[in-house]
């Protein structure tokens, strides 16, 4: 009888909590467990907001803005080159280069991508070539260099706590005006162009 009893109170229990979740005007998102609870918690501690894990129901990314061109001279093979003028001189290299973020904040990277205005997985192998003019008798030094786009966004997170329907049901219900938080800023670097120099050396005697 007692056993009887106790099934039927957490059946009450369930749609209780399911009834106000309701009546509550609680949006749930994907669930986003940022805590050691699990699904086999009782439904009685996990309906109670006072002890329901933390969730996270969605991420974005908010005020992108540009920070600075960031030009970067590797020594890479084909990238350094130098010869005695005066003449032409031929840079043939490859070029390996990528666009990056510095952190995700638990956000696929795609959704960065979204966010910032471009693929931050974004990568690019091929050949490149330049001609550069030596104009004295001199030696003379060529490199080819990487310029790159760097921006600085926020990541925000939409907070809830995880409410349990069944042992295995559960949603991630967000209350209140303002749900989101910022966690975190960085930085996304878009790959933009090639660029070269040649500087003079000695003069030839």
């Amino acid at each position: 009888m007692r056993s009887t009893r106790a099934r039927n109170t957490r059946a009450l229990a369930v749609a209780a909590v399911a009834a106000g979740l309701l009546a509550g005007g609680i949006t749930a998102g994907a669930i986003d467990v940022s805590t050691s609870d699990k699904p086999s918690d009782t439904v009685a501690n996990a309906a109670a907001s006072r002890t329901a894990p933390d969730c996270v129901a969605d991420r974005e990314v908010r005020n992108v803005t540009f920070v600075k061109t960031v030009k970067v001279w590797p020594n890479k093979d084909g990238y350094l080159i130098s010869s005695w003028g005066p003449g032409q001189l031929r840079m043939d290299y490859k070029m390996e280069v990528a666009s990056k973020v510095s952190a995700t904040f638990g956000m696929t990277k795609g959704k960065i991508s979204a966010g910032v205005g471009f693929d931050v997985t974004e990568t690019i192998s091929k050949m490149n070539g330049v001609s550069l003019t030596m104009e004295k008798h001199a030696h003379y030094t060529g490199r080819a260099g990487e310029v790159y786009k760097q921006y600085r966004f926020d990541a925000y997170e939409k907070r809830g706590k995880y409410h349990w329907f069944s042992p295995t049901a559960a949603v991630c219900a967000v209350r209140g005006p303002n749900p989101w938080v910022k966690v975190g800023t960085g930085t996304a670097t878009q790959f933009w162009q090639m660029d070269h120099r040649l500087t003079k050396g000695r003069l030839a005697r």
